[in-house]
């Protein structure tokens, strides 16, 4: 969970969710680049995915990640998940 004391303007945070691969059953998770633009007492201005900047509050930032999180690509068609903890130690 990411708190507001540690965004800065001009840093790049990361977004990942699940989300469906088109108009399918099929389940894949994703990564978005949230470039913050200005930071606020109680909120953030921030440019999701290259898109024009929007405010967000605690609630939508507090699952956005510091570091970028490893991703395995498993099953057919492109789908990704989170890799496990023994997947990560073995990454580094």
């Amino acid at each position: 969970m990411i708190k507001i004391s540690k965004l800065a303007p001009g840093m790049v945070v990361f977004d990942c969710h699940s989300y469906k691969m088109g108009n399918t059953t099929l389940k894949s998770y994703g990564i978005w680049n949230v470039r913050i633009v200005e930071v606020g007492a109680d909120h953030v201005i921030a440019s999701w995915n290259g898109n024009p900047p929007q405010k967000f509050y605690q609630k939508s930032f507090a699952s956005w990640y510091l570091k970028k999180p490893v991703l395995i690509k498993y099953g057919c068609c492109g789908a990704y998940r989170k890799a496990t903890r023994e997947e990560r130690a073995a990454n580094l």
